[in-house]
This record gives C-alpha cells, sequence and structure tokens, in this order.
C-alpha cells in the first residue's frame, strides 16, 4: 500500500503516508472488521422483528436486503418464520405489492411482542438482548452498529428504552407498596415500563374499552401506577 510503520523511540508507532493512501488503508481496513460479523439466522430474524414491530410505515423488501446483506430470498424466509410468533400476540403481517410489509394489530399486542422479544421469549436462537441491574438494557452486536445498516438502526432504538430509569420507577412502587417484587420480575417490569414510556412519547397509545378502564381503576395499584405513567 506504500505506507510505512515507523517506530519511534518513547512515542510509539505512526503510519507514514500520504492523505490518499491513509483514505485506503482506513476503507480497506473497514471493510474487513465488517465482513467478520456475519448475522446468523436467529439473529437476523430478532433484528428484523424489532425493525417491523417499531416501523411507523411500510418496510419495502429491497430495503431489508441492504440492511442484512444477504438475497432476497433469505429475507422473504426470514419473515416466513416471523409472522407464526407474531400471531401469538395477534399481531398479522399485512403485505401488499409495491406496497412493502406492515405489523398490524393493537398497541397493546405490540408493546407484548418487544417486550417477549427483548427479554427472549421467542423460537429465535442466538439471543441478542440482555437486561440487568448494573448496564441496563445489552445488545450484544453493538460493536457491530458502525458495519451493519440494521445493528446501527436497532441500536439507536434501544437507546430509547431507558430500563435505568424505569428500575428507580419500580422502587418507587415498591416503597408504596412497602413491599418487594422478586428479581425476575422487577427486571421485567422494568422492561415492560420502559417499552411504554417510549412508545407513549412517540404517540404510540393503547385505547382501552371503559370497562377495561373501570376495571382498572378498582385495582388497589391504581393509584400509585397513575405516577409511573406520567414519569
Amino acid at each position: 500500500h506504500h505506507a510505512r510503520l515507523e517506530a519511534r523511540p518513547g512515542v510509539g508507532y505512526a503510519v507514514i503516508c500520504t492523505p490518499t493512501e491513509r483514505r485506503n488503508l482506513l476503507e480497506e481496513s473497514r471493510q474487513a472488521v465488517a465482513s467478520s460479523f456475519i448475522l446468523t439466522a436467529g439473529q437476523r430474524m430478532q433484528l428484523l422483528a424489532l425493525k417491523m414491530l417499531t416501523a411507523g410505515e411500510p418496510i419495502i423488501l429491497k430495503q431489508v436486503q441492504q440492511w442484512v446483506t444477504v438475497s432476497r430470498a433469505t429475507v422473504l424466509k426470514d419473515i416466513n418464520l416471523i409472522e407464526p410468533w407474531l400471531s401469538r400476540f395477534n399481531l398479522q403481517l399485512e403485505r401488499r405489492p409495491n406496497y412493502g410489509f406492515l405489523v398490524q394489530g393493537e398497541e397493546l399486542a405490540i408493546r407484548q411482542a418487544l417486550v417477549a422479544l427483548l427479554w427472549g421469549d421467542t423460537p429465535f436462537p442466538d439471543p441478542l438482548f440482555k437486561i440487568t441491574y448494573d448496564a441496563g438494557l445489552r445488545f450484544t452486536l453493538a460493536e457491530a452498529a458502525p458495519f451493519l445498516p440494521i445493528v446501527a438502526q436497532v441500536q439507536a432504538q434501544l437507546l430509547q428504552w431507558d430500563v435505568q430509569a424505569a428500575f428507580e420507577w419500580v422502587a418507587q412502587t415498591e416503597v408504596q407498596m412497602r413491599g418487594r417484587f422478586a428479581d425476575n420480575a422487577v427486571i421485567h417490569l422494568a422492561l415492560a415500563l420502559a417499552v411504554q414510556h417510549e412508545r407513549v412519547k412517540a404517540g404510540k397509545l393503547h385505547t382501552g374499552s371503559a370497562e377495561e378502564l373501570f376495571w382498572l381503576q378498582k385495582q388497589p395499584l391504581w393509584l400509585m401506577a397513575q405516577p409511573v405513567a406520567s414519569a
């Protein structure tokens, strides 16, 4: 590459080359790193499912091919495997020629599917997400974000779900209840609250029936839930 590696005692190493040669070296290095991140089928389906559940408009098949760098046939196979899992939540996948595909269903069902996906309650192997007290919501592919478009998009979405803040809301509720949730329950509840909080901020509201609201208002936890819901 017409570059020279120079060792400078007491300082370190330096690559000696022209600006053009440096750009070429950096680009080749970036491509080499990108090629080392090869998604498994399970990882692709988790990423695609999350994109489908959070998309505000139809997703075009060609877009997905570019995001995950696989063939059209592979993308279609992934979608066909995701669809039965979505149906567990009474969610349908609307497909139209020259339109793309879009998840259709009630907002509450979409939130439930998102929490299940992030919790790892899916048939897809190679889980990508983990929730811990210390780090909140963790993404195992975070370091691949600069190299794979769909990973970068999912990473940006994950940053919208503030599980750390939700842990505080759960702790406040425990104080009001004068009790404690089990550890797993705390983590799951915080995840659900974080997803709900972001969806509400984005204007994605659940419209319940009058009977449902009446039942909820009669529950002992209703007064405790109101401050959390308005956080």
